[in-house]
């Protein structure tokens, strides 16, 4: 009886553990797929189909992407980084363990910030001075550096996701950066990734 109640334990475990192996590899396998509903009818969420052919097919040898949104930063600087972090997690949805990501913020290090931003700077990336309203009849310029470095090998692609300068931030700002960073993604890996400097257009 002992014996029998102690195989019934065993088998028992034995299924969990089983079971608990079946989730894991699931998850790891979805996590190689990408299945998105467009929120609207024209598709305005979904990657052109030359972009997905470029991702999977075309993009053969790891990229590292460094990117330098990131920090502390007000709820509408904010949307921005979110923005462009639903786009990489599609991008990398598509390309899978070729694009290395990462998000690094300038001011990290208050002794050596200064240093790294004039090599950000040097690299091809320039700041942009985000005016915040705090009241009625102040605002306050937050500086950002909303760009990336494409990396393969010995060779470096700089792409500047919104414009260098002093901004308003507005919601038109929000949805230009948004709808250009397809474009200026995939135009930064073709460079990095090709000699020729025939574009691609990005047709529906």
């Amino acid at each position: 009886m002992v014996n029998a109640d102690m195989n019934t334990k065993i088998k028992d475990i034995a299924y969990f553990c089983g079971l608990i192996v079946v989730i894991i590899v699931v998850n790891y396998l979805c996590s190689f797929s990408f299945l998105r509903k467009d929120l609207t009818a024209d598709q305005i969420h979904s990657l052109s189909p030359k972009s997905i052919d470029f991702l999977e097919n075309k993009l053969v040898d790891d990229v590292s992407v460094d990117i330098y949104l990131d920090g502390d930063f007000p709820a509408e600087i904010q949307k921005l980084k979110n923005s462009l972090t639903e786009k990489l997690n599609e991008f990398k949805a598509y390309a899978g363990t070729k694009l290395r990501i990462r998000f690094i913020d300038p001011n990290e290090d208050e002794q050596l910030k200064e240093d790294f931003k004039k090599e950000i700077y040097t690299e091809g990336i320039d700041p942009a001075y985000i005016m915040i309203s705090k009241d009625v009849t102040q605002q306050e310029g937050i500086e950002i550096w909303p760009g990336m470095l494409l990396k393969q090998g010995d060779k470096t692609v700089s792409v500047q996701l919104l414009q260098g300068g002093t901004l308003p931030i507005r919601q038109e700002i929000i949805n230009q950066f948004a709808d250009q960073l397809e474009f200026k993604f995939i135009q930064g890996l073709i460079k990095l990734t090709s000699d020729n400097k025939k574009t691609i257009s990005f047709l529906r």
